[in-house]
Formats: C-alpha cells, sequence, structure tokens
C-alpha cells in the first residue's frame, strides 16, 4: 500500500514526469548542438530543454535558435 501523501503526488498511478534540463550557454556555439543532441537522444522520458544564452560573444544565440526549432521539446533560447 502507497504511504498517504500518495495520492496527493500521484505516486501508484499513471502520471505525466517531465524532466527540465535548464542550460546556460556563454560562448559556447561549438558545444551547444551535441550537449543537446546527447540529452534528446539519451534520455527516454518526457523532458524538455530551456537554454539561457548569457551575453554570448559569439553565435550561441544563433545556435539555439536553430535547435529550438529542430526540437518539439526545446524552449526558445532565453537571453539574459
Amino acid at each position: 500500500m502507497p504511504p498517504p501523501y500518495a495520492a496527493s503526488r500521484g505516486v501508484g498511478r499513471k502520471s505525466r514526469c517531465l524532466l527540465s534540463y535548464i542550460i546556460p550557454v556563454y560562448n559556447g556555439e561549438k558545444y551547444i548542438k551535441n550537449t543537446v543532441d546527447a540529452i534528446n537522444s539519451s534520455v527516454k522520458i518526457p523532458r524538455e530543454v530551456i537554454l539561457i544564452n548569457d551575453g554570448s560573444l559569439d553565435d550561441s544565440l544563433k545556435r539555439c535558435v536553430e535547435l529550438a526549432e529542430k526540437y518539439d521539446n526545446m524552449k526558445d533560447c532565453i537571453e539574459a
């Protein structure tokens, strides 16, 4: 029998679990595509990827936008 708090948390019944990856990006143009591709190919549970561009001086923002268009589970790149 599940613990008393289980019903309020959805334990013991089918629930949609979402894993969020929040990735800060600073001059990561060369690396961000490999990072996002690795997450999307290895993790099999529902997930979202949030990229935060922190004032990059390279084309990181452009790469982030391209990835957001490629993958359904990605949020638009947020500029901080």
